[in-house]
């Protein structure tokens, strides 16, 4: 991962965390835990911060072109 990456994405990162302590408290994660129980949350999630992103995007164009015309 380029730092560029981390820095546009902290935000989504941050969440996925927040999802994983919410999920498993702030015990350290095994390798097995990972692959088995969290990438499946991270997984969820990181698709409905997909999906609002893209609400986000398309609200955005509808804005602009309310106001264009």
């Amino acid at each position: 991962m380029t730092a560029e990456y981390l820095e546009e994405n902290q935000p989504y990162l941050d969440q996925a965390l927040t999802v994983l302590k919410d999920h498993f408290g702030e015990r350290p994660f095994t390798a097995a835990e990972i692959r088995m129980r969290a990438l499946p949350v991270i997984r969820e999630h990181l698709e409905v911060l997909v999906w609002l992103g893209h609400l986000r995007r398309e609200s955005s164009v509808i804005y602009r072109m309310n106001r264009a015309a």
